[in-house]
């Protein structure tokens, strides 16, 4: 299986930008998209039990699931905020940026990479993957408050930066394992660094994985809501606006 570019290409594509695709294709004829995350993740969480994994799906007209889906995992960087404090972890470091905009100082981190389009490969190769909190509304309408009573204690912003992921292709039933290279300085070696993602997720789409026949119609306990304010409580809230 060879991978894409070479790495000759690879240098010459430095002159365009410091994030480049590299990537190996192989057959899906006996994988799902389903499958494959699994595999993944229980392989990741062997060899680090807190390490995060994704998978994103394709949908067109609300309906129909697209050609491709997203799997990514091992995240280089983790991206939290809660409030106006947002906290950028890379490996064993953590930054705390205060009194800012999370959108603004998720798009100022963003911001050092310059990625190359690659037209054999999808539009999204990766980036940053996660949630934005309802609580974040404040951000885009100032005129909302800022919930101070937190009863969940959730971040507001999860947002994760993968190194490689999986473009699982449901026309061609082949999966591109593309690994983002960050050229911060030689090319050869961020070239390298790719490679040995790619055949970490190669390795990963080999594993076993238990299969667990699932009854589709069982039944199940009802699910008793427990609402932190009363329905006059409520009513009062939606009249004040």
């Amino acid at each position: 299986m060879s991978v894409q570019p070479t790495r000759e290409q690879f240098r010459k594509k430095t002159e365009q930008g410091n994030l480049i695709p590299v990537w190996k294709e192989i057959l899906a004829d006996q994988e799902t998209p389903v499958s494959a995350y699994e595999r993944v993740r229980t392989f990741l969480r062997e060899k680090n039990h807190t390490s995060h994994t994704w998978m994103l799906e394709s949908v067109e007209g609300g309906e129909h699931i697209g050609r491709y889906s997203f799997i990514g995992g091992h995240p280089r960087t983790m991206i939290r905020a809660r409030g106006t404090v947002t906290e950028i972890t890379e490996g064993a470091t953590t930054t705390r940026v205060t009194d800012t905009d999370p959108l603004d100082t998720l798009k100022a981190y963003m911001s050092r990479y310059k990625p190359v389009h690659e037209p054999a490969l999808p539009r999204f190769t990766g980036g940053a993957v996660g949630f934005l909190g309802y609580d974040l509304i404040s951000v885009f309408e100032p005129r909302v408050p800022v919930i101070q009573n937190d009863v969940i204690g959730n971040p507001d912003m999860v947002m994760m930066v993968t190194n490689a992921i999986i473009l699982f292709d449901r026309v061609q039933h082949t999966m591109k394992i593309v690994a983002n290279a960050y050229v911060e300085g030689d090319p050869d070696a961020a070239y390298d660094a790719a490679l040995i993602e790619i055949d970490q997720l190669c390795e990963a789409l080999q594993q076993p994985v238990g299969r667990v026949l699932i009854d589709a119609h069982r039944d199940v306990e009802p699910v008793v809501p427990d609402s932190n304010t009363t329905p006059d409580e409520f009513r009062a809230m939606v009249s004040k606006g």
